[in-house]
């Protein structure tokens, strides 16, 4: 085995940094000829809530995008759904009438296979012209939803080639299972939140994080549809997969290094997965109701996809100054989280402090109202403006990065350090060693 695949010695590094998210950041390991940006990061939240899978190296583009029913979506999502079924029948009768089982198996995984490959170039070529201007926020996420849609037509093929036990063929079986699982990376709970507000779903949330790289995406949304506000989001970065060409990685302890990575009380529920792909459920003790979905590639070692559901909690946010208006009758105050995380606003009298019904708008698009209370809203990126309005007056401030620091467990506050929206193509240096990791290319998240 060359020797990019020996086993190399990490340090986990704990960093409280300026804001929620960015307290703690593990370095993702990569191999020593390894010689783009890693593809991740690992994030620690202050907040007791689950680390998360970060786009690490160059940002491509970041907004927040408003998404309504759209007649043409709807519609080719629906004829997507009726290919799906059509796709079933076709498969059942094919197989009942196949003279040679194996042929008929091997064939038809073969063409779940290539529809699979087609789906990863799609989306792979959709986020290049997302970053390359060539669509917008909106036509970005039509396009993933179409993907999305059309992930699961495929799936329920790959599905048929593993449930049915006359398909005496292992190595179907286990290629089919491979990609079955790589299909549900494109079937996130934030698309799939995306998918029922363009199909004009009154109860599922308009508004969307989008953050990309060359070729990752980040999405995250708050959805109430079930009485209860829930952060949810989903990372995707192809370029942590690995070149299925390149000799596998030793066998190494996943579930330890996840415990390591999400070290913030994290149990491991149950683990599935298959001959490519290791897949691990996570629960937060503090917070039981957070849970978070992560898959490995077998081939690199790295984590590839990961989604989240997370409740929401004030309390797990860091309050910061308010602003007030020249004529010092409106103030605002923001609650922060992480860009793409969750924030509460607030518009207050400055020296009443009694609350003030306002409109509430991130770079002019308004996003709600505070209705004498806190808005809760989807914290926009790094450079935003957010503006409060009640009647004539009007108060803004630019999302960035403040100076003050987070508490930490002991309410003393830690050090500061950059934000992911700071951090674009250069790596924390190690330092406070807490934990020593044995890794061969485990990337982060974030």
């Amino acid at each position: 085995m060359r020797s990019s695949r020996l086993l190399v010695v990490w340090v986990v590094v704990l960093i409280a940094l300026a804001v929620i998210p960015s307290s703690t950041t593990a370095p993702t390991p990569v191999s020593s000829d390894t010689q783009q940006d890693d593809p991740g990061t690992i994030e620690h939240a202050v907040g007791g809530d689950l680390s998360y899978l970060a786009i690490n190296g160059s940002i491509e583009r970041n907004d927040t995008v408003t998404v309504s029913q759209d007649v043409g979506s709807a519609v080719s999502l629906d004829t997507t759904k009726f290919q799906q079924q059509y796709s079933y029948e076709r498969i059942e009768v094919a197989h009942e009438n196949a003279s040679d089982e194996a042929a008929f198996a091997t064939d038809e995984l073969d063409n779940v296979e290539t529809r699979t490959d087609d789906l990863r170039a799609k989306q792979n070529d959709t986020i290049r012209a997302y970053n390359d201007g060539e669509l917008s926020s909106e036509a970005f996420l039509r396009e993933l939803a179409l993907i999305s849609t059309e992930a699961r037509r495929t799936q329920v093929l790959a599905n048929y080639l593993t449930a049915h036990s006359d398909i005496e063929n292992e190595s179907v079986e286990r290629r089919a299972n491979d990609i079955s699982q790589e299909l549900n990376m494109f079937q996130g709970p934030v698309r799939s939140r995306i998918k029922s507000a363009l199909n004009g779903d009154q109860t599922a949330p308009s508004r969307f994080f989008v953050r990309t790289s060359s070729d990752g995406v980040v999405l995250a949304t708050i959805d109430g549809s079930d009485g209860e506000e829930t952060y949810i989001r989903e990372a995707y970065l192809d370029g942590a997969r690995g070149n299925p060409n390149d000799e596998q990685p030793a066998q190494t302890n996943l579930k330890g290094k996840t415990n390591e990575l999400y070290s913030n009380g994290v149990s491991i529920e149950n683990t599935a997965g298959s001959e490519r792909w290791s897949r691990y459920r996570l629960r937060q003790n503090i917070h039981f109701n957070s849970t978070a979905n992560l898959y490995y590639s077998v081939i690199s070692g790295n984590i590839v996809y990961e989604q989240q559901k997370i409740p929401i909690q004030e309390e797990g946010t860091i309050g910061r100054d308010a602003q007030k208006n020249p004529n010092e009758q409106l103030a605002l105050t923001q609650n922060v989280t992480f860009p793409g995380g969750y924030m509460y606003v607030r518009l207050t009298h400055p020296e009443e402090g009694e609350p003030r019904n306002g409109t509430i708008s991130v770079d002019g698009e308004p996003v709600d109202t505070t209705d004498e209370e806190a808005l809760l809203m989807l914290q926009p990126p790094n450079g935003s403006t957010i503006t409060g309005t009640v009647g004539n007056d009007n108060v803004s401030i630019t999302v960035g990065n403040e100076s003050s620091q987070p508490p930490d467990s002991t309410g003393t506050g830690g050090p500061a350090g950059t934000s992911s929206d700071q951090r674009q193509s250069s790596h924390l240096r190690l330092a406070a060693p807490v934990a020593t990791v044995l890794s061969e290319g485990l990337s982060a998240i974030g």
